[in-house]
């Protein structure tokens, strides 16, 4: 795509609004930037804009971020729209393997990434993993390939992305704030194989074959069964293993018998052990289903659960009455946290309630015993009290690193 001397407007100034920038202004454009915070726009070195209407005024083109939600303006400004996934097809040249999912797909994107290495490949994870992938088109002679975690809101409006294997983890409710129904949310995910030719590859759950098929999908299809037992199953999510397994033999790679996967930050992530009782941050645990996922992948004798953050226009209701079958004590933070409370009294789910996590956290701590498990899993985003569910985590932890020092000094 030749963007030379186009005026590209940057709706959103975070990870993909400044990769985005620095893309475009090295491909010779004039960039214009429109984010809703006056403070991000502080530290922006390029030419901004106060509106909205502005940007439109003067954009050739806009890209916007993925937590922009463009549908009232979508079918008003047909024609100006650069979705992040579009450019980046346009411009990187080597294999694309894509993965989306409600649940799993952050673990899958970094396990992948981690047996491609270890089989030899030079491969780079990006996308809502972390690293912006514009950023990584400048790096793309030095990569074999580019594994991507994409989300809905990424994927909703794209108009020619078509991964060379694209992976679908699953489907669970989620993010019903944006795309009110699990239809639409569906439809957003279906993305991801929407423009695929037959000479693409789609790796799927067989949940989802009813869901695909009436879309009629021109992708090479194959399927994965979540409950069939991997071959391999070094450690984690059984479920996991079976797709890494699955994606390896469509991309003709023998599995790494010696594969080691660094465990990531945020998910299920040990954090250290104080008189008996083990701390877990899984801040990345933003929906029902990933947090109960969290929940039975753990054994102890007692759980302490901080539940918590916004909900996404999910009802976390049915998460709660399933604790109730488990010996678990939940402590719920957050704007949320006198709803959550509720829910629990109503299904007699032992829980505190507070305004805050750091509450909920020192609340937690005076009543552990050994052999407890302390999980921050909140089933929710973290938009109520932090930037992303990284900061967060990095929160949990701090309080937790703060508590063990009290502790080995008494």
């Amino acid at each position: 795509m030749k963007l030379k001397n186009k005026t590209i407007g940057i709706w959103g100034y975070g990870r993909v609004g400044t990769a985005a920038a620095t893309l475009c202004t090295d491909l010779g454009a004039h960039v214009i930037v429109y984010d809703a915070s006056p403070e991000v726009l502080k530290t922006c070195p390029y030419a901004r804009t106060q509106s909205i209407d502005q940007l439109f005024a003067h954009a050739d083109y806009i890209i916007p971020s993925p937590g922009v939600d463009i549908t009232q303006y979508k079918d008003t400004y047909s024609g100006i729209w650069l979705l992040e996934l579009d450019l980046f097809q346009s411009l990187f040249h080597k294999k694309i393997i894509a993965i989306t999912g409600s649940i799993g797909k952050t673990s899958v994107t970094h396990m992948l990434t981690q047996a491609l290495k270890a089989a030899g490949w030079r491969v780079h994870a990006a996308g809502n993993i972390g690293t912006p992938m514009l950023s990584m088109i400048a790096q793309q002679d030095a990569l074999d390939a580019i594994v991507l975690e994409v989300s809905s809101f990424q994927l909703e409006h794209t108009q020619s992305f078509a991964p060379d294997l694209a992976l679908w983890t699953n489907l669970y409710p989620n993010h019903l704030d944006r795309h009110k129904t699990v239809e639409l949310y569906c439809a957003a995910k279906y993305q991801i194989i929407a423009h695929q030719t037959a000479t693409q590859q789609a790796l799927i759950s067989t949940d989802l074959y009813n869901q695909i098929i009436r879309y009629q999908p021109k992708s090479s299809l194959h399927f994965f069964n979540p409950t069939q037992k991997p071959i391999h199953h070094p450690s984690g999510f059984a479920a996991n293993w079976l797709i890494i397994e699955k994606a390896l033999e469509l991309l003709h790679v023998p599995f790494p018998e010696a594969l080691i996967v660094e465990p990531l930050e945020h998910r299920l992530e040990h954090i250290t052990t104080i008189n008996g009782a083990t701390f877990i941050n899984d801040s990345k645990s933003t929906t029902p289903a990933s947090t109960l996922a969290a929940v039975n992948a753990l054994q102890a004798p007692h759980i302490t659960l901080l539940l918590g953050g916004l909900s996404k226009g999910i009802d976390r209701t049915p998460l709660i009455e399933t604790l109730a079958t488990k010996n678990i004590t939940v402590h719920c933070f957050g704007k949320e946290a006198v709803s959550l409370f509720d829910a629990c009294k109503r299904y007699n789910v032992p829980a505190t309630c507070h305004k805050t996590l750091e509450s909920a956290v020192q609340h937690s701590l005076s009543s552990i015993c050994p052999q407890d498990i302390v999980l921050l899993s909140p089933a929710g985003s973290s938009f109520d009290e932090f930037t992303n569910y990284e900061q967060r985590g990095t929160f949990f932890k701090s309080l937790i690193t703060c508590y063990k020092k009290q502790i080995d000094c008494d």
